[in-house]
């Protein structure tokens, strides 16, 4: 009996450990680059959803507010990208990162190339997110591509138009796209 007792007790705690170390909780970045407020917008809202932490991307000179097509143009001519003004304190610490941009000239934009140039991402799990005029372009799978040992997961462009104009439906089908994602984050109601 108190060798069945103490067998018993054995796998219970056994069990507890194993179920311990397995669950550990992810630590959660939301990252992104915003010139005109629409990819701040919907970085706060996916923040507000699955938590975590956020970080804004900031240059050293930032894009003018008017003639800001000529002037990335000029450094895409000039294959030159911007300097960065901040950098991610512990981003070795994060499990999931969120990446968001606008779609410049059909792809990233300049500020996430160059972060995602930057800084390593190997073996993290990367979730990318755009915002857009006409189109998200090839955004969304630029970012994968640049970071090829990163795990990226299906990612959520929206138009910044409607980021601004209908927050309640993009909430709504943000949601449903976290809530798909195959990790343990849930989006908050």
């Amino acid at each position: 009996m108190k060798k069945r007792f103490l067998n018993c007790l054995a796998f219970a705690l056994l069990s507890f450990v194993l179920v311990s170390c397995g669950s550990k909780e992810q630590k959660v970045l939301t990252v992104y680059y915003s010139h005109w407020g629409n990819t701040d917008i919907l970085a706060d809202m996916i923040h507000q959803s699955v938590g975590g932490d956020i970080f804004r991307i900031e240059l050293e000179n930032p894009y003018p507010a008017e003639g800001t097509h000529a002037a990335v143009q000029k450094d895409i001519d000039a294959g030159t990208m911007p300097v960065l003004k901040n950098k991610v304190n512990n981003l070795d610490s994060y499990d999931i990162i969120f990446i968001g941009t606008p779609n410049w000239f059909s792809t990233m934009s300049l500020p996430v190339e160059a972060f995602l140039q930057e800084n390593t991402l190997s073996g993290k799990t990367v979730i990318p997110f755009a915002t857009y005029g006409g189109s998200a372009g090839n955004t969304l799978t630029d970012i994968a591509k640049a970071i090829p040992n990163a795990h990226v997961l299906d990612g959520f462009a929206v138009s910044g138009d409607e980021v601004k104009q209908s927050k309640e439906a993009v909430q709504e089908r943000m949601d449903q796209w976290i809530n798909a994602l195959p990790l343990e984050l849930k989006a908050k109601k």
